[in-house]
């Protein structure tokens, strides 16, 4: 009986565990640079062309993508955006691990943050590189990805019309990715402290 009592508080933990952070470049109290920002479009936008911008990240976590938080604002209407997550192939994109869409909640100029709870399952493995692309989401969409606090530095993709590049170095949009263990290893987890509990209570 005490085993299956420690065994249910065990799994009862493990499964309301809260969600970790995986990456996040935003200052103390999730501040950002207001006014400054990278463009992201379409063609049939007033900027007239395609632009897509994203940045790479090493997850500081194993699990599965349960929040991302952006700084986004939009520039004349609140058209969505589309983020994808991409896997890290040798400093490129690397394949597709699912995408989501985020509305800029605010125009530019005004304190701009959306949160999102991805309907795929993207898994992360900690240590792992990875890319987070932010790439027009209708054919009117003109946004400003804002930037994180001064000194956020890492490996920049663009697209811009139909030219990609790549910089080893670029300021990054603000942004913070949060995982949640997969089932199975809260699972184990739990089945794991069920028996260190019973074996000190046998112990004891």
């Amino acid at each position: 009986m005490k085993y299956f009592i420690a065994t249910t508080v065990a799994l009862g933990v493990c499964l309301t565990a809260h969600a970790q952070v995986a990456y996040n470049n935003f200052g103390s109290g999730d501040t950002y640079q207001v006014n400054v920002g990278d463009t992201i479009s379409n063609s049939g936008s007033l900027v007239g062309s395609v632009n897509s911008q994203g940045w790479r990240f090493t997850s500081a976590t194993t699990g599965s993508v349960s929040n991302v938080t952006v700084a986004m604002a939009y520039v004349l209407n609140p058209d969505p955006i589309t983020f994808t997550i991409y896997a890290n192939n040798a400093g490129v994109l690397g394949s597709s691990l699912g995408s989501f869409n985020v509305t800029p909640p605010a125009a530019l100029g005004n304190p701009s943050v959306a949160s999102v709870i991805p309907s795929a399952t993207i898994n992360l493995v900690a240590g792992q590189d990875y890319w987070l692309v932010a790439a027009p989401g209708n054919s009117t969409a003109w946004a400003s990805w804002l930037r994180a606090p001064v000194g956020n530095i890492a490996p920049r993709y663009s697209l811009i019309g139909s030219t990609v590049s790549y910089t080893s170095g670029s300021s990054m949009g603000a942004f913070r990715v949060e995982t949640v263990p997969e089932p199975m290893t809260m699972t184990a987890l739990a089945l794991g402290a069920g028996l260190l509990l019973r074996r000190r209570t046998q112990a004891a």
